[in-house]
Formats: C-alpha cells, structure tokens, sequence
C-alpha cells in the first residue's frame, strides 16, 4: 500500500481534529460551567441579598458553557507553528507515514500511533491522548480510502 496525499494548509481541518482531541476537557468545563450557571440562577431565584453573586456565577457559567471552548480553539489555532501552515506532501505506507513540507520532513513509524480515528473528511491519527496528526482523506480515491482503512483495522494499535 502506497497513499500520496497532497495537502493544502487547512485551519478548518485543524480546528476539528483540535475539538475532537479536546472533546472530553470541553465536556468538563461545560458541565462545570452549566452547574455555575444554575447556581447563579436559584440565587437569582431566592431574590436574597446575594443577587450580584447570582450574576456572576450565571455569568461565569455561560463563559464556561459556550465561550472558553471556542476560544480555546481559535487561540489553538493562532498558535500553529509555521511549519504546520505549510503545503504537506503526506506519505502512509505499510512502514509507516512520512509528512514532507518545504519546511521539514518528518516519518512516523506505524509503532508510534497509540489509535486512530476517522472523522469527517480526515483521519487522525494519534501519537497519545492529546497529540494527534490530521490527515486529509476527501481527496482519496475510493478505493485507496478503502485499502487504508482495511489496512488500519488489521493493525495492533495501543488504544482501539
């Protein structure tokens, strides 16, 4: 097997493999941010003394819920490195994955991916929990798409 895929820097592509990677640390932080924000609410409720605390709680739970995810995300991808604004010339092949730019070159053993995972329009593949590599699939022919996925589910990955 022998996939070339020809990548175009992608901010969009990024920003999903960024939201899936963080999806459980978002789940938390909403979860926490709804329990502020309905705290904030019964003290609203109550219409004690402690209405500005009721505010700020409500507030700060909205912030949790809906903002500080997307932000974290647009501040994630402000803070690419060059590198990773590049054209990539992606390689994967029965050794391994090789990703070549004009700014660097580098190869991945098949060994050094704990998991991967296929979400719209790219295959990630993860090198640990947080640490993922994105790869574009929607320019795959189907039948090459086909062979790398039968050739993924017949590999021994750390985490399935």
């Amino acid at each position: 097997m022998h996939i070339i895929i020809d990548a175009e820097p992608d901010l969009d592509r990024y920003a999903g493999a960024f939201r899936y990677v963080l999806r459980d640390a978002y789940r938390k932080v909403r979860i926490l941010g709804a329990i502020l924000a309905v705290l904030g609410v019964v003290l609203l409720a109550l219409g004690t003394d402690a209405w500005p605390f009721g505010v700020g709680l409500l507030v700060i739970g909205v912030l949790y819920v809906i903002y500080i995810p997307r932000k974290s995300v647009r501040t994630s991808i402000r803070a690419l490195p060059l590198v990773m604004r590049q054209p990539q010339r992606i390689e994967i092949g029965d050794p391994g994955v090789r990703i070549l730019s004009p700014l660097m070159s580098t190869e991945y053993a098949w060994a050094a991916f704990e998991k991967t995972q296929e979400i719209p329009g790219q295959l990630l593949l993860m090198l640990g929990k947080r640490q993922v590599l994105p790869v574009p699939i929607t320019t795959v022919p189907p039948e090459q798409l086909a062979e790398l996925r039968d050739f993924l589910a017949n590999r021994a990955f750390v985490r399935q």
